[in-house]
Order: C-alpha cells, then structure tokens, then sequence
C-alpha cells in the first residue's frame, strides 16, 4: 500500500479502474507507481485486465500492420496506441510480418576509433550524441574495449592542476580544501581523494579515522 493515497481514496481507485481507466493513468494521477495502485486493487479482490498486460483491439492488426510496412518503427507505432514496442512486435510476430533489421550506426571496426576518441573527451554521453546511438550503448562499446566507465571522471589533463591546489591550500585564503575542489569541479570528494591517492598524494584524513586514532594512542599508552 502506498502511504501517498488516503485510505478514503481506495474505493474511488478502484471506481476508475472498473470502469476503464488503466492503472498508468490513475498512478500518473495520485503520483505513485503503477505497482502501488495494483496492490491497492489486490485488496480489494479486482480482476487485472488481460492480467496487467497491454492490449489492442484486434480490429486496428492491419492497421498496424500497414503503418509497420510503411516504416513506422515499433517504439513509435507504440507511443500512438499507448503500449510498448514489445507489444507490437508480438501483434506483427502473431501476424508473421517480418520485421526489420536494426541498422547498426556503429561498426565494430569503428571501436578503436571510439576508443581514441573518449581517451580525449572523457563523456560517454557526449560520444553518443556524435554517432547517434544511446548513451548506455556507447558505455557498452567501451566495456568491450577494456575501458572502465566511473561515474565521476575528469579529465587526467586537470590532475596536475588538483594536486597543485591540494598541497598549496595552506597558503591561501580561503584554504583549498578536497570539498572546495570537488565543487569546482562539479565531482563528489571521493573522486578528488581516488585522484590524489593515484598521483601518489596522500589525501585528507576525515575527522572520524583521526578521533579513532587519536583514541587507540591513548589507549596504548595507558597499557
């Protein structure tokens, strides 16, 4: 049950569904998921229609049919009938329609180009937006070739650059400290504390870890 609805709501949600509102609708309505209005019809015993899958009147298959032959793409053919692509392709497999093949925008003798490329602009989305293809598709290819996709990543050329801050952040004022950096760079701490860990710097100690030895060295000494 979804703690967003009033209890008082329930019996008006189950109202719309029975009379035809799909619960996507409802959901988008009340602003919950649709698992949250599909638990909320299991209390009250609703049959699922067609057991929550989509479904199309079997009167608008040529339809489809004939917008799919005249190169209509699944996804889009879906977004006017309110179903998913998978939807479709199961209503043109039932109709043994042969479906087109994806055009690939991206050959895998481009890959070392790729690769050559991301080593110089360090964003996977912005590859992606030069070849056309989706961004996880990118990150896909460049798993492939042996490239280790962070969430956070700058570039190596601004590494010098964040030591330098990092060991004269005592001369200046305001001091340059691991947080001031990392929103400089628009990057959480960690990302500039794994930067100066590798460039063989030794990072902050957090306030924590220096309690705790502090603690351990007392102890030490009362032995």
């Amino acid at each position: 049950m979804s703690c967003k609805i009033d209890r008082k709501q329930y019996p008006l949600i189950v109202k719309r569904f029975v009379k035809g509102d799909s619960a996507r609708d409802i959901a988008k309505d009340y602003g919950v998921s649709k698992i949250a209005i599909y638990r909320i019809l299991n209390i009250y015993h609703v049959k699922l229609k067609n057991n929550g899958r989509q479904k199309i009147d079997p009167k608008f298959f040529p339809l489809i049919r004939l917008m799919y032959e005249n190169g209509d793409t699944t996804r889009e053919i879906g977004k006017r009938f309110n179903v998913s692509r998978t939807c479709i392709s199961n209503i043109l497999h039932k109709m043994a329609v042969k479906t087109r093949e994806a055009p690939y925008k991206v050959y895998p003798d481009q890959y070392s180009e790729i690769k050559k490329e991301y080593e110089k602009v360090y964003c996977a989305k912005k590859m992606a937006d030069k070849y056309g293809i989706h961004p996880y598709t990118m990150g896909n290819i460049l798993k492939r070739n042996g490239i280790r996709l962070d969430r956070q990543r700058i570039n190596p050329k601004f590494w010098p650059l964040i030591v330098e801050r990092y060991l004269t952040r005592k001369q200046k004022k305001p001091k340059d400290s691991i947080a001031q950096i990392a929103r400089d760079f628009k990057v959480y701490r960690s990302t500039i504390d794994r930067i100066l860990k590798l460039k063989g710097v030794k990072g902050k100690v957090s306030q924590v870890a220096q309690e705790k030895r502090e603690v351990e060295s007392l102890m030490e000494k009362l032995k």
